[in-house]
């Protein structure tokens, strides 16, 4: 991962869903709502809200910003 920037290279690493609601939408969208834990450089986030949205090909995956102190810029 890196910043827009294209500075401060680092791993981030997400671990432990769970899944608490799936749903899907006429446009064959499947949405996966959860918890997870992040672990950026500098310590774990627990139990962050988590939505991942799959749809054809494409993975999307948000997560809380202000959970996460805003460290994915989203």
């Amino acid at each position: 991962m890196f910043k827009p920037n294209g500075c401060a290279r680092h791993k981030n690493e997400v671990s432990n869903f769970d899944l608490t609601e799936i749903s899907i939408d006429k446009a064959d969208v499947t949405n996966f709502n959860g918890t997870l834990t992040i672990t950026p450089r500098d310590s774990p986030i627990i139990d962050s809200v988590t939505v991942i949205v799959f749809s054809n090909e494409i993975v999307d995956v948000y997560f809380d910003p202000e959970r996460i102190g805003n460290h994915f810029e989203n």
